[in-house]
């Protein structure tokens, strides 16, 4: 029996995110031919995200680095991660460092003007699967940024 897949790639070659047929032809002693068509279909499953930190409606002074943390689950390939802060006036993105081994993520940012800005965490896979978190211990992800004044 030989097999022919649809994008020309060996059998044993890694299939791509999609489907692919495989028609495979039988050939007996007499030169009579059969033939069928095999479909492998591969997905790739979004990123399973959390926020862990800080906890939902931290109060922090404006100026002051804050530390965010967020963690990961998904399968093999490298990742990215954008911690994205929206007020009603502002809204700001920041890169966050990705851990492959631990599947944790930290970004550190300073707001400069006060608010209450709701934070999402979006972790992107090698494959172009997306995953999002905005809360927290479910709650929504809010920090305020506040003058000093006003924060005692």
């Amino acid at each position: 029996m030989v097999g022919v897949r649809s994008d020309g790639q060996p059998l044993n070659a890694p299939y791509p995110q999609g489907t692919t047929t495989i028609t495979w032809t039988a050939t007996d002693q007499a030169g009579n031919q059969a033939s069928c068509v095999q479909t492998v279909q591969v997905t790739n499953q979004n990123p399973i995200v959390t926020i862990t930190g800080p906890p939902s409606g931290s109060i922090y002074p404006i100026g002051s680095a804050v530390n965010f943390t967020g963690t990961f689950s998904d399968t093999g390939g490298t990742h990215t991660a954008t911690w994205t802060f929206t007020s009603n006036m502002n809204s700001f993105s920041q890169a966050g460092v990705v851990n492959e081994s631990t599947g944790a993520i930290t970004a550190t940012f300073t707001f400069n003007d006060a608010g209450v800005y709701l934070v999402k965490l979006t972790v992107t896979d090698g494959c172009g699967g997306t995953g999002t978190a905005d809360t927290v211990d479910g709650l929504t992800a809010m920090v305020l940024s506040m003058t000093r004044t006003a924060a005692l």
